[in-house]
């Protein structure tokens, strides 16, 4: 049956016609100018449906005296049985242009929706109100879906701007446009998510988080929205009336591709930003197909892109995984040759982390073997007492296995360098102690030689003894060499002191012999002075004395 709202003078009237065209019934609504809005639901449980009615207020023309609708004036909404008894009612500060249904709890009864200039409202069937939502200028058109394939509902709103609202009644997007007169919500996409077309001065078409996919050429009102398959090609085309007088009809194959494929996409975007790698290739490669279909080279480009990326990352992780099963499996060179290889993926991806990472694994890998050969090498080379090369190996083994972080080879490698170096210490104050003996500086040598003691008994090597001895006995020998000088020397020096002490005694006991047979004359020239001993001349140089 047909529910019609008409006015009778300044009464609201509304009727109830059959599908024959016959009337049911009619009721008239005193006070009220026009029964603007209006639905049918069956309210109580009898199968019966009641009647939803919005209504107009009205006011008189104080120039023309003529009625005027007033939409700013306060209405009502009331909820009648086809007799015209009002079950409930409720009153607004503003006229009420737009009604809907719509299960918004899931108990699959519907909610009624109210729409009023400024403000959308939800009532239970038994006339409770569960919430009232403020919107910008009057709400021309409702539609009622699930937009987001959450299970629950949503309400779209043509008012002064456009609006989706969750089952509570609060914003999930809204669009400012010029005043919206018509909306619509269906899967035009067919991609199991629909999508929100708004009629104001161009029809506009929204994804469901409110992004803007399509926008039509400017016309006047677009008043009225449906959709529907005219040309049996599997595919909803949109019909839309504007002021203008012309009905205009979208096909939607085309747009429904596009719409589907850039679905894909963003679905494998957001699958490749969340890891899923798998995901990402599969919607990327639906995608690209789908742009294919209708000639979207660019965006072929984009999707394959995509798709290449995906494989990529898929290449890179699944050789980086065999690279790690080759290094537990003690196998380092295949280890690093398919570390190599999620390298050169990974590189064009330019996945700096994983760049890295990689590098920081080949390294590892490459490092475990050569750590393991300079330990040997180092060992081979204590134990032929090569020492110098111990310690060159046993350095590079001990760095090595710090960089691997293992700690029980690298203080296993520590003591080799640390042994080797005692060795070396131990020569050195060899060579040491030898070079001071060569230059007499014998107190040095013994220093030295204490120390190359001291090293031998730490090592406790008997393979040392024998130079140690060799080096002993060639210092004390030396020192004797250098000893005997000085005690054949002091032997000298003695004997010297001795035979001059003799001659001394000697010469004493001489002269005082001959003092008492002789006299000595002294004289100087000057005074004539003199002493003579036997009579003889004087001597005219100067003093002296003759015997």
């Amino acid at each position: 049956d047909s529910i019609v709202g008409t006015r009778y003078g300044k009464i609201a009237e509304v009727k109830v016609i059959d599908n024959s065209g016959e009337e049911i019934s009619s009721f008239r609504i005193k006070g009220v100018y026009s029964p603007y809005a209006l639905a049918a639901i069956e309210l109580n449980g009898d199968r019966n449906s009641e009647l939803i009615v919005g209504t107009l207020r009205y006011t008189v023309n104080s120039i023309a005296g003529a009625m005027e609708e007033a939409y700013s004036k306060p209405a009502e909404v009331f909820a009648m049985d086809i007799s015209g008894n009002t079950i409930w009612s409720d009153a607004f500060d503003a006229a009420v242009t737009s009604i809907s249904l719509c299960d918004l709890d899931g108990d699959k009864n519907p909610e009624i929706i109210v729409g009023t200039t400024g403000s959308v409202s939800a009532y239970s069937r038994q006339g409770t109100k569960n919430w009232i939502t403020d919107v910008s200028g009057q709400v021309n058109a409702l539609a009622c879906g699930d937009i987001d394939s959450d299970g629950t509902n949503e309400i779209a709103v043509a008012a002064g701007k456009a609006y989706v609202l969750d089952k509570d009644g609060k914003t999930k997007w809204s669009y400012s446009a010029s005043d919206s007169y018509s909306i619509k919500m269906s899967d035009i996409g067919q991609d199991g998510q629909m999508e929100v077309l708004l009629g104001s001065n161009a029809l506009r078409i929204f994804d469901s988080s409110g992004n803007l996919l399509y926008k039509s050429d400017s016309h006047n009102k677009v008043m009225s929205i449906d959709v529907g398959d005219l040309n049996g090609d599997g595919f909803e085309d949109i019909v839309y009336g504007s002021t203008d007088h012309i009905v205009r009809a979208l096909g939607s194959k085309a747009y429904s591709q596009e719409i589907k494929a850039a679905k894909y996409f963003q679905q494998a975007e957001d699958a490749y930003n969340s890891g899923n790698l798998n995901q990402t290739k599969y919607f990327a490669t639906l995608s690209k197909e789908t742009y294919q279909l209708i000639g979207r080279d660019n965006q072929v480009v984009k999707a394959n892109e995509l798709a290449n990326r995906a494989q990529n990352f898929m290449d890179g992780r699944t050789y980086y995984d065999i690279s790690k099963t080759y290094s537990a499996q003690s196998k380092y060179d295949d280890a690093a040759a398919y570390a190599d290889k999620a390298l050169e993926a990974f590189r064009r991806v330019n996945d700096l982390k994983m760049l890295t990472e990689v590098t920081e694994f080949k390294n590892r890998a490459l490092m475990i073997p050569q750590a393991a050969q300079y330990m040997n090498q180092s060992i081979a080379s204590l134990e032929k007492r090569d020492y110098v090369n111990a310690t060159i190996y046993s350095q590079k083994a001990k760095s090595a296995y710090g960089f691997l972080g293992d700690a029980e080879k690298e203080e296993e490698a520590g003591k080799i360098l640390a042994k080797a170096n005692m060795y070396l210490d131990f020569y050195k104050e060899l060579d040491l102690a030898y070079w001071n003996s060569t230059y007499l500086d014998f107190g040095n040598a013994t220093v030295c030689l204490d120390k190359a003691v001291e090293t031998y008994n730490q090592l406790n090597d008997t393979h040392l003894e024998k130079q140690l001895k060799n080096i002993t006995s060639l210092l004390e020998e030396k020192q004797r060499k250098d000893n005997t000088p000085l005690i054949i020397g002091g032997i000298i020096l003695v004997v010297i002191l001795l035979l001059l002490f003799v001659l001394i005694i000697l010469a004493y006991y001489y002269l005082k012999n001959r003092g008492g047979t002789q006299k000595t004359e002294y004289y100087h020239p000057s005074n004539q002075l003199h002493r003579r001993k036997g009579g003889g001349l004087g001597d005219s140089s100067g003093l002296g004395f003759r015997h």
